[in-house]
């Protein structure tokens, strides 16, 4: 499996008008586009000591987001992402009407969508958050599709 050379890179200039939090919401749907389905990662399992510390990331992060009044952006995103998600499956021969093996079991499913959407509020809040909140949120993404995303 490639490294996802399209995955979400660097920070952007701080310069910019745009909130960190557009800009790396920008960056995660924008790597679904250009690479499709080798984003799409592969559930993984947790320890229940590794679930507790993610989802102590998830709050750290979406606590961030809620100060910088960026909820509702992350709404958005989580929509986006569904939507996106549900076009791959489509495009592998998903319908209302058939559920052929081609299609992971519904749970899978979900568990798919959670890590992406944890790979979108990782890079929502980078500029905010520490290291190792960040690499929790990501930690999934990467071991379900083998890839890597930029720690700088």
């Amino acid at each position: 499996m490639p490294d996802h050379e399209a995955a979400p890179g660097g920070r952007a200039d701080s310069g910019d008008d745009v909130p960190s939090a557009a800009r790396g919401a920008a960056a995660v749907l924008g790597a679904l586009e250009t690479a499709g389905r080798a984003m799409v990662p592969q559930p993984v399992s947790l320890e229940e000591d590794d679930l507790v510390a993610l989802e102590h990331a998830r709050a750290v992060a979406i606590g961030t987001l809620a100060n910088q009044d960026q909820l509702g952006r992350l709404r958005e995103v989580r929509h986006a992402i569904a939507d996106w998600l549900m076009r791959m499956y489509q495009r592998s021969g998903f319908s209302a009407t058939y559920f052929g093996p081609a299609l992971a079991p519904p749970d899978q499913r979900v568990a798919s969508l959670e890590i992406l959407e944890d790979l979108a509020l990782a890079y929502m809040t980078r500029q905010s958050i520490d290291a190792d909140v960040f690499d929790r949120l990501v930690g999934r993404w990467e071991i379900g599709t083998g890839g890597t995303v930029p720690r700088e």
